[in-house]
C-alpha cells in the first residue's frame, strides 16, 4: 500500500516502456518489506535537468538512468563515484541530504552475468559492439576479469578518452564494422552494447553471427525482447547465447542497496518474474 511515508525510486530514460526495472524494484520492496515504490519516466532531453531537480524536490531517494541519458545526467550531479567517473556514465543516483550522488552499477551487473553463466574471459580476446555507457561498463568488467584484448566496434572512429585511458590497463583497439568479418574468428565473447534489437530497432542487428568459433559466446545486453535478432540468428547457428537479464538484475540489486542499505539476493524469484513479464508482452 502506498502511503504518505512511502519512499519513491524511479527510472529516467527514453524510451522506458520496455523496461523491467519497475517490476524488479517493486518486487524487491515487497520481498524485503521495504515501504517503497518504483516508477519509470521518459523526459525529453531538454527537460532532463528539470526532471532531476523535480525528483530531488519531491523527496525521491534515488533513481536509475538508462539510454540515452547515462552520460547526459552527469553535469547535473553533485558527486560522482569513482567507477562512474572512470566510465563517464551514471546509471544510479542516490539523493542524500539534498545531494545528488552518481554511481555506476553496470560493471558489477555484467561481472555477475559472466559468473552466473560460467563465462571465463581471462586471457581471451573479446569484442564489444558500440562505445556508449553500457559498452564501457562491459569493457571495465573484461579488464577486471583479465581479458587479453578488447576490440570496440563503431560505425566510425572518433576520439574516445575512455578507450585511450583503458589502453593503460590492457590491449584495446577501436575499429569499424567493416573489419568484423576479418577479425571475428578470434573472439571468444561478443557483446552487443547498442540499442539495435529493441524498440524501433527491434528488427536490426549490428552484425551477422556466422562463421564464428563454435565456442564463441554471444551476449546481448538487451533483455526485452528476450531474444533479439542477433541472439535469434546466433542461436539458430548453434552458438551459446545470453541476454541481459542477469546484468539487469544484479545492477538493479546493487542500486537497491545504495538506496536502502539492503542487499539480499532473490535471483530465482526475480528471474521467474522477469520471464513471465516478457512473455506477457
Amino acid at each position: 500500500m502506498i502511503t504518505g511515508t512511502t519512499k519513491l525510486m524511479c527510472l529516467l530514460g527514453n524510451p522506458v516502456d520496455h523496461s523491467l526495472s519497475p517490476a524488479i524494484h517493486n518486487e524487491l520492496c515487497r520481498l524485503n518489506g521495504f515501504d517503497g515504490v518504483y516508477a519509470a519516466f521518459s523526459p525529453e532531453k531538454e527537460s532532463l535537468e528539470a526532471a532531476i531537480m523535480g525528483l530531488k524536490s519531491l523527496g525521491c531517494i534515488g533513481f536509475n538512468v538508462t539510454y540515452p541519458y547515462k552520460e547526459a545526467v552527469v553535469p547535473f550531479l553533485d558527486e560522482i563515484h569513482e567507477d562512474a567517473e572512470i566510465l563517464k556514465a551514471v546509471n544510479t543516483v542516490v539523493i542524500q541530504n539534498d545531494t545528488l550522488i552518481g554511481y555506476n552499477t553496470d560493471v558489477f551487473g555484467f561481472e555477475q552475468l559472466l559468473v552466473k553463466n560460467n563465462v571465463d574471459v581471462k586471457g581471451q580476446t573479446v569484442c564489444i559492439l558500440g562505445t556508449g555507457g553500457a559498452s564501457r561498463a562491459v569493457a571495465v568488467s573484461f579488464k577486471n576479469l583479465g581479458a587479453k584484448k578488447i576490440d570496440f566496434y563503431s560505425r566510425e572512429i572518433q576520439e574516445n578518452a575512455f578507450i585511450e585511458q583503458l589502453k593503460s590497463f590492457c590491449d584495446v583497439e577501436q575499429v569499424t564494422y567493416d573489419f568484423f568479418d576479418i577479425k571475428k574468428p578470434t573472439y571468444s565473447v561478443i557483446v552487443n552494447g547498442t540499442p539495435l534489437g529493441m524498440g524501433a530497432y527491434k528488427n536490426k542487428s549490428a552484425i551477422e553471427p556466422e562463421n564464428l568459433m563454435m565456442s564463441t559466446v554471444l551476449i546481448d545486453l538487451i533483455y526485452n525482447p528476450e531474444k533479439t535478432k542477433l541472439l535469434t540468428n546466433a542461436g539458430e547457428r548453434g552458438y551459446n547465447i545470453i541476454n541481459g537479464y542477469d546484468m539487469l538484475y544484479y545492477q538493479g540489486l546493487k542500486a537497491f542497496e545504495y538506496w536502502t542499505d539492503i542487499y539480499r539476493d532473490y535471483y530465482s524469484d526475480i528471474k521467474t518474474l522477469l520471464i513471465n513479464r516478457t512473455e506477457e508482452t
